[in-house]
């Protein structure tokens, strides 16, 4: 009968090319998060974690078969 709060959050990064205006995609990035109901919060030095959790390739550094 215990009570819970659930926070859904997630980390969102894009990679641009350097000849694109980064700062068009940070704003449809922000634009895209907004529409979808949620608040975009910068990451600041307590969030490096996440941020290196959210870039890392998935499946990244696996063997390709079991032994």
């Amino acid at each position: 009968m215990g009570r819970s709060l659930v926070k859904v959050s997630s980390a969102v990064s894009i990679t641009v090319p350097a000849a694109w205006n980064v700062q068009d995609f940070g704003r449809r990035l922000d634009a895209s998060i907004r529409i979808s109901g949620f608040t975009p919060l910068a990451l600041d030095g307590a969030h490096d974690a996440a941020f290196a959790v959210s870039t890392i390739p998935l499946g990244a550094g696996l063997p390709r078969k079991r032994r």
